[in-house]
């Protein structure tokens, strides 16, 4: 095994000047650019947080969390069986730590944060670990070219549960990927083969704006939202704060709504 050359920080800025100047001429759209501190980090799991809009309205948000890749090429993975399934020696392999401590959380956090609608959330690793590499990568702009993306909405790593303070790994290339040390294969994505502005299930665009469409999806939305709140057969009232649901209603649907109060009896 042998540990990555460059730092996270390095790879984090080629991989985004990339990413962003892929975004660059692609109109309407834009995006709002978060960068949690590390204390904030432990509520997202990010490194990175896009906002992406169309014109004015809201379209999704993309979750990063970066990580260096190691590069296998002794090691032998099996299964809980002792059977071996991947020899690295034959077949070498980049990989990295999954990271779910008893403080941060951190695997568990992004697997929640994919559940919620309009989240992309991944893990991105370079399938290279040398400085010239990454110096060759930098002035080709081809770190995207050689960069793998996993999306946390994928079954299998839903469905993956991992120990908190266990020593778990990914490792991966270009074509197949897998979650150790029990080994699972699960999805890998080129990070410049991502189509990220026509996913169908993800995009809104202005151009197809469709008014039923909006009324159903604020309708699933708000029954998603009390359906949270656990209330009882009585349906007792909840405890609602005004200025919360106006802002959900504008960053999700554009709807500016000011509530009225009345003293009058409602009829």
């Amino acid at each position: 095994m042998e540990k990555s050359e460059f730092s996270e920080t390095q790879f984090v800025i080629g991989y985004t000047r990339e990413l962003f100047n892929s975004f660059a001429y692609v109109f309407p759209y834009y995006y709002i650019i978060h960068a949690p501190s590390t204390k904030l980090e432990k509520e997202s799991g990010s490194d990175l947080i896009l906002k992406h809009y169309a014109d004015r309205y809201y379209r999704f948000s993309e979750f990063y969390q970066f990580k260096r890749s190691k590069y296998f090429n002794r090691e032998v993975f099996s299964d809980l069986k002792g059977k071996a399934v991947i020899d690295t020696s034959a077949n070498p392999k980049y990989g990295f730590n999954i990271y779910n401590s008893k403080n941060t959380q951190q695997f568990n956090t992004l697997q929640k944060l994919a559940k919620k609608r309009r989240y992309r959330v991944y893990y991105c690793a370079p399938a290279f670990h040398t400085t010239p590499e990454y110096n060759q990568h930098f002035r080709a702009e081809t770190i995207l070219n050689n960069s793998v993306v996993f999306n946390f909405s994928q079954p299998l790593l839903q469905s993956a549960i991992i120990p908190l303070g266990s020593n778990h790994k990914i490792i991966f290339d270009k074509t197949v990927s897998h979650i150790c040390s029990d080994p699972i294969e699960i999805e890998g994505t080129l990070a410049s083969e991502r189509n990220k502005f026509n996913d169908d299930s993800n995009s809104y665009r202005q151009s197809d704006y469709n008014f039923d469409k909006e009324v159903n999806e604020l309708y699933d939305f708000v029954i998603e939202e009390i359906s949270s709140l656990q209330l009882d057969e009585r349906f007792e009232k909840p405890e609602i704060n005004f200025f919360s649901v106006r802002n959900m209603l504008l960053t999700y649907f554009n709807i500016h709504w000011i509530p009225l109060f009345s003293n009058q009896p409602l009829r």
